[in-house]
């Protein structure tokens, strides 16, 4: 048992306004508890094939998959460490799955597959822009 719920009453702690990015397997932004703790690039238009917000990457409107450089970053058949991961930090529980550490946190979905072949490309999420 880890007692955040505890500590984050003493400490006066909500998590609320926090963005936590999971650099991991992609994360399952449709799941019913972790839909409503997904950030969103409100600067993107999701899906029109141009990078509104002028950072380099062309519709990051949930997140970006730096293994493949595209903005797809929902995590899909067995792969799913991403999304067990964004579970235990911010599900909120809704859904009645997970309720994480940090249920009112934002998380950024940051795909990234960790092979040899992409360690360049996943080390570019951490460039400065």
């Amino acid at each position: 048992m880890i007692g955040a719920v505890r500590v984050w009453k003493e400490l006066g702690i909500t998590g609320e306004g926090a963005v936590v990015a999971m650099l991991d397997t992609g994360v399952n932004y449709v799941h019913e508890d972790l839909r409503s703790n997904i950030w969103i690039n409100r600067k993107e238009t999701p899906n029109n094939g141009l990078d509104d917000d002028g950072n380099g990457y062309v519709d990051d409107y949930y997140g970006y998959d730096f293994s493949r450089m595209r903005s797809e970053v929902i995590a899909r058949g067995r792969r799913q460490h991403g999304t067990w991961t964004a579970g235990i930090v911010a599900g909120d529980g809704s859904g009645g799955t997970v309720t994480g550490v940090a249920p009112r946190a934002r998380l950024m979905p940051l795909k990234a597959d960790g092979t040899r072949a992409t360690h360049g490309r996943t080390a570019s999420a951490f460039r400065s822009s």
